[in-house]
């Protein structure tokens, strides 16, 4: 079972609607007797409007531009920034997250392609990472939807 985008209280802070999902992990428990997995839909943006978004600007969490400011990309869900995957603690905050939805037993999720919005920090200047390297448009891809994978497995085997 694919839940999508407006599952949660915010984009991509994994915190579950309680309006729609007064008890995700029962839900998904109930889910999970009838041989039904459950994924929701994320993506690797973090937006202006949400609480953390600028505690993620203050700790180089997000992607910046060549002059090295966190300028907000506009996509379908509004403005916001990138997870930084080159950050160590970027990608353990990230991770902490996560857990908010992968601890009640959610199988996993639909990564949507916010990938290429990278490009847009590209074509003006370059995307720079916590260790002030440009991150290319393929390494950011591999990074954002290997992280999902990967500690998503690691969780939940």
């Amino acid at each position: 079972l694919d839940i999508d985008s407006t599952w949660a209280t915010q984009y991509n802070n994994f915190i579950a609607d309680p309006e729609k999902f007064t008890d995700l992990g029962g839900f998904v428990e109930e889910m999970h007797e009838k041989n039904i997995r459950v994924i929701l839909w994320a993506t690797s943006m973090i937006n202006v409007e949400n609480p953390d978004y600028e505690m993620c600007v203050e700790n180089k969490y997000l992607v910046r531009n060549g002059k090295g400011e966190v300028r907000p990309l506009h996509w379908w869900h509004g403005d916001g920034g990138l997870i930084d995957y080159t950050n160590p603690e970027a990608v353990a905050w990230w991770h902490s997250t996560m857990d908010r939805v992968l601890d009640v037993g959610v199988d996993g999720f639909k990564t949507d392609g916010t990938d290429p919005y990278i490009i847009e920090y590209q074509i003006l200047t370059d995307a720079i990472g916590y260790n002030g390297e440009n991150i290319t448009y393929r390494e950011y891809a591999d990074m954002y939807y290997g992280d999902f994978f990967n500690y998503t497995r690691a969780k939940r085997g």
